[in-house]
């Protein structure tokens, strides 16, 4: 599912249905259940679904939907809750979460706050001056130790 290769999709879709119907058939010794597992929605929808979603990917693997970008967003997510929301209840402390990280992804909002960033008139891009600009460099040796730490800074800015 994750790969970036073709994928054979009845191939994968006969692999998931089988083993949907072997976790269906796994014995369980409780008399509530009966000989049947629940078997969670997260799992259902990667063995009941994905293969739809590789079908609408053109037949290639969904690597580039991985959840990398949500669990970026922990770091930020416990920043907001410790140090910004207030603290009177659960409930505030989430609202005020929820609404910070709405305003985080609004793009006019995103737009206005890449203006404050160092803008580069030789590369035309965002996170470094023209002093500091990395195509000045592609044909030196080795950056200063100057460059090197504010590029690191600049990407621990990001």
């Amino acid at each position: 599912m994750a790969s970036k290769n073709k994928i054979d999709i009845q191939a994968y879709k006969d692999v998931c249905t089988e083993l949907c119907l072997h976790l269906l058939d796994f014995p369980v010794e409780r008399e509530s259940q009966k000989g049947w597992i629940s078997i969670p929605k997260t799992l259902h929808k990667v063995l009941g679904h994905s293969w739809e979603m590789i079908k609408r990917n053109d037949g290639y693997g969904l690597f580039s939907l991985d959840e990398s970008g949500l669990e970026a967003n922990n770091k930020v997510m416990r920043n907001i809750r410790v140090n910004i929301s207030r603290k009177q209840n659960e409930e505030a402390n989430m609202v005020d979460m929820i609404n910070r990280m709405w305003l985080i992804s609004d793009p006019g909002i995103s737009t206005e706050r890449m203006k404050g960033r160092p803008y580069c008139k030789l590369c035309m891009m965002h996170g470094h001056s023209k002093r500091y600009c990395p195509k000045l460099f592609e044909n030196s040796l080795a950056l200063t130790e100057e460059h090197k730490m504010i590029d690191e800074l600049y990407k621990a800015a990001e």
